[in-house]
């Protein structure tokens, strides 16, 4: 993560440290935890033997994706959206997101966008937005009857459409 610090002072001096937790050498996929030191609270203070030792312990940041599935012709959801929590630096290719379009009924998958734009790389910020959105299907039956009547005089057609198209 980040060299260590050392102060060289003299018994008697006063000290602080407490800035030190906020290291610009540390990568910003990581958030301050806590500490521990010897001897304990030490994190400021008067020197007052010969060794003193701060450790400020960093974890990844959370990151959420958020998968929403939304009709494309209206912007309406569709079916409940989805949060994945991961943590910054883990890979989007291991996530699988392709694995999170579904099966909708009524509905056929049209296309993906994402908030960035691009997620490729590593997971680098608080929220990603992943909406799959899905065209309702229609169907549109022709019938061919006699005139004033219910006779078929063919088989119907029937033609798969979707809504708007």
């Amino acid at each position: 993560m980040a060299d260590s610090d050392t102060l060289n002072k003299y018994y008697g001096d006063k000290y602080d440290v407490i800035s030190y937790k906020d290291n610009k050498n540390i990568s910003t996929d990581y958030k301050y935890v806590s500490y521990t030191s010897t001897p304990e609270n030490a994190i400021s203070g008067t020197v007052s033997q010969d060794t003193i030792i701060v450790n400020y312990y960093y974890a990844l940041k959370t990151a959420t994706l958020t998968i929403k599935y939304l009709d494309e012709l209206t912007g309406q959801s569709i079916s409940n959206e989805e949060n994945i929590q991961t943590k910054y630096g883990v890979e989007y290719s291991s996530l699988n997101l392709d694995s999170y379009k579904k099966e909708i009924t009524g509905y056929d998958y049209s296309k993906t966008e994402t908030t960035p734009k691009e997620i490729s790389g590593k997971v680098n910020q608080d929220t990603t937005t992943i909406i799959h959105y899905y065209k309702k299907k229609a169907t549109v039956t022709v019938n061919y009857y006699k005139e004033g009547t219910t006779e078929k005089l063919a088989d119907s057609d029937t033609l798969n459409k979707y809504y708007g198209v």
